[in-house]
């Protein structure tokens, strides 16, 4: 009787050495994935902030374009509303990360498009100063030709006067 419960006391505690080694090997497994899935989470939060800096300078650099061409101003307003809308879906999935690669898409296209902006309104900006310079060129000469034909203009009206004395004379 004894043995018998000292076999069973034995199989008692081998059941529970087993199940502590078990256990034991659970929780390391659970450890790790509680990790692994804060280490996942802390990057998700990072790529969403950096998305969220992301458009912020994207939108800062829009706002910083300015054109006094109203189509080309109204398409750079559309996209600063367009930027605000990506703000607002950024902040709302930011665990989703689809969502994020798709927002930050957007915003690499929308980056892209301003760069085109850029080089637009430089051309414009380059055009206009050349156009001015053009016109002072043009009202300069302009002052000139005016000028001679004031002299002109008075020349002729002496050379007029000395006609008019020159057949007088004449007559006479």
């Amino acid at each position: 009787e004894k043995k018998s419960r000292d076999l069973i006391y034995i199989l008692i505690i081998i059941l529970l050495t087993g199940t502590c080694g078990i256990l034991s090997y659970l929780l390391s497994q659970q450890k790790t994935q509680i990790e692994t899935i804060t280490q996942e989470k802390t990057v998700y939060i990072e790529k969403s902030e950096n998305l969220e800096d992301e458009l912020t300078e994207l939108k800062e650099g829009y706002l910083l374009l300015e054109t006094n061409d109203k189509k080309l101003q109204a398409e750079l307003e559309d996209k600063i509303r367009m930027i605000d809308s990506m703000q607002v879906e950024a902040k709302k999935h930011k665990n989703d990360q689809a969502e994020l690669k798709k927002l930050r898409k957007e915003a690499g296209t929308l980056r892209e498009i301003m760069k085109g902006y850029i080089h637009a309104i430089d051309s414009l900006n380059t055009l206009n100063i050349t156009l001015r310079e053009e016109k002072k060129g043009v009202e300069k000469e302009l002052g000139t030709q005016k000028e001679k034909f004031s002299s002109l203009e008075k020349e002729k009206e002496n050379l007029a006067g000395h006609v008019k004395i020159g057949s007088r004379l004449r007559t006479k």
